[in-house]
């Protein structure tokens, strides 16, 4: 195919991870795509005794598609991208689910398709098919924006996953000593459509536990908007509220 829909999201704590799972099964049943929930180290080997509320959690209806004397098309073209589902059982529903591409009925346009106009013509209307549930996603409202922490300040930390908690707190020790909020993300992938409003007039300082800055790159490639102070630790270890904010500081300071 080249290039699937999918979302990836990173939870911010133990209790996140939770919830976080939730949307993804929500989002993955709705959108009929892949969804990763990205743990690092910190949360995937951490201990914890949190308080879950379980009314948080609601289950969206699937969109089922409705028994009619023609074949059913499980693949069908829509406006949307999102085709009508059918479970074991349903009456005159039945199709196949291959890996290889196919029309709308899941008829397969590999073997004596490959090559034809006939294989080139549904390969491009099932791709696009599939690429328009992004869209769909965002008219949706499915991909929320980031958790903004001191929206009025001046300069923000951008962060993503379990570094968001340190760096609450480093805006904490922050206070008084320096107009400094937060963006963090728990949605990667893809991001919201206006985060670029969420930048504008900000100074950007990256923290990340990576060696590259990946989400700093992600943003880069999706959004135009570079950040060039960054905050990474990558020895393996949970970087620090204090080594953030003692590190916002030399930053400031030039």
């Amino acid at each position: 195919q080249g290039d699937f829909p999918r979302v990836v999201i990173a939870p911010t704590s133990i209790e996140d991870c939770f919830y976080k799972a939730a949307e993804a099964f929500n989002i993955a049943d709705t959108y009929q795509c892949p969804v990763i929930l990205l743990l690092d180290l910190f949360l995937s080997e951490h201990i914890e005794t949190v308080n879950i509320d379980k009314s948080r959690i609601v289950i969206k209806e699937r969109k089922l598609g409705e028994y009619s004397n023609e074949r059913f098309k499980r693949y069908s073209i829509t406006d949307t991208g999102i085709s009508p589902l059918s479970i074991p059982g349903m009456k005159g529903m039945e199709f196949v689910a291959a890996t290889d591409e196919h029309d709308e009925y899941g008829d397969l346009m590999s073997d004596i398709y490959v090559g034809t106009p006939r294989g080139r013509k549904w390969r491009v209307l099932m791709h696009t098919k599939r690429m328009k549930k992004i869209e769909t996603m965002m008219d949706d409202n499915a991909i929320p924006m980031p958790e903004i922490v001191n929206p009025s300040a001046k300069t923000m930390l951008v962060t993503f996953g379990s570094t968001t908690e340190s760096c609450r707190e480093a805006v904490e020790m922050l206070s008084g000593k320096a107009d400094v909020g937060l963006i963090a993300f728990s949605y990667v992938l893809p991001l919201p459509r206006n985060i670029k409003d969420v930048f504008n007039g900000k100074r950007l300082i990256d923290v990340e536990c990576n060696y590259s800055g990946q989400l700093a790159k992600l943003i880069a490639m999706q959004t135009g908007v570079k950040i060039n102070d960054k905050i990474v630790r990558y020895d393996g270890e949970a970087i620090t509220s204090k080594e953030i904010a003692d590190k916002v500081i030399e930053i400031l300071k030039g």
